[in-house]
């Protein structure tokens, strides 16, 4: 049982001649724990492939040959929220700055979690996910930079 932990204590399990915790008695199924590990394995895979397919087409807010002003820096502010710019737009239409920031906010971390699931389903899944996103966030980046030039 190497670099395993007991689920209940979080003791070292490593070298154990038993399936039981020395630390809280607990009975140590290691079939289950390595499962454990593998699933936060995919999550982490998902979300470091994921994660640049819906950021990065918003780039251009950092290479752009436009004027460092407060302007740009609105627009960086939001970069977290960017990826659900029109999606916010279409659901809530004009709103305050706060409730459209409010939104999008909100709207990117529940389509960042579906996202980074999805990829988490295996191999096949995170390679489709990651293009699909990457497609959708190249076309929502090239309206924001259109929006951001008005």
């Amino acid at each position: 049982m190497a670099r395993l932990h007991c689920p209940a204590c979080r003791y070292d399990l490593k070298g154990l001649s038993e399936p039981r915790c020395p630390e809280c008695g607990t009975v140590i199924d290691p079939a289950v724990i390595r499962r454990r590990a593998s699933r936060r394995g995919r999550w982490l895979w998902s979300l470091a492939v994921t994660l640049p397919c819906v950021y990065l087409p918003y780039a251009w807010l950092l290479l752009a040959d436009f004027p460092w002003s407060s302007y740009r820096w609105h627009w960086i502010a939001m970069w977290p929220g960017l990826p659900a710019l029109f999606p916010t737009q279409l659901l809530l239409g004009r709103f305050s700055t706060a409730v459209e920031m409010a939104g999008m906010g909100v709207l990117a971390a529940v389509l960042v979690s579906i996202v980074v699931y999805l990829g988490s389903r295996g191999k096949r899944w995170l390679i489709a996910v990651a293009l699909i996103v990457l497609a959708l966030s190249s076309v929502n980046s090239w309206g924001a930079w259109h929006a951001f030039r008005m």
